[in-house]
């Protein structure tokens, strides 16, 4: 093994490739990214300081009624933001809840969408129909013997599903017996 790690070379076929010369390559291009970063985040605050400056720049020609509408108009536009930020995580919120209720694992809220708690729930409702029917269709195929048992396997046992709850499948399935 630690002849492996001192090869400086290595052959690939017709092509000879040069592990340290690529070691170094991949340092330069990380260097060359940390750097860029860094300049990028720089560029970032000067253009904030810039910002903030023709702001400044700007009141400073305003009269006070224009200074005071400035003013209240920039409060709006921050109110605004802020209320959609609140409408956003209440409405994550409110999915999650929806899922919690539903027992649906968290992982498949993403594809649960709606703009309002009303919409989750149908959307929830719709989605679980449509996975069951799926997962019970998969689980009817397999214990029809549509499949062919692997190698090495048992062969499948005919087990009469339409007298089977979906918690009886599922736990079948898990155990490996479907």
């Amino acid at each position: 093994m630690a002849e492996e790690l001192k090869l400086e070379s290595v052959s690939m076929g017709t092509e000879q490739v040069d592990v340290k010369a690529l070691t170094e390559q991949l340092d330069h291009i990380k260097q060359a990214q940390a750097g860029s970063d860094k300049a990028y985040q720089e560029a970032a605050r000067k253009a904030m300081a810039l910002e903030a400056e023709l702001e400044k720049m700007r009141k400073e020609k305003m009269s006070e009624k224009e200074k005071a509408e400035y003013e209240i108009k920039q409060k709006e536009i921050q109110l605004e933001q802020k209320s959609r930020e609140v409408a956003e995580a209440t409405l994550r919120f409110s999915k999650m809840q929806v899922l919690g209720e539903k027992k649906v694992p968290l992982e498949f809220a993403e594809y649960i969408g709606g703009a309002n708690e009303d919409e989750i729930r149908v959307n929830a409702d719709t989605f679980l129909k449509r996975f069951n029917e799926a997962v019970g269709k998969g689980v009817t195929e397999k214990l029809a013997g549509t499949t062919k048992p692997e190698a090495g396997n048992e062969s499948t046992k005919q087990v009469d599903v339409s007298t089977m709850s979906f918690k009886d499948m599922d736990r079948l399935a898990r155990e490996g017996k479907l």
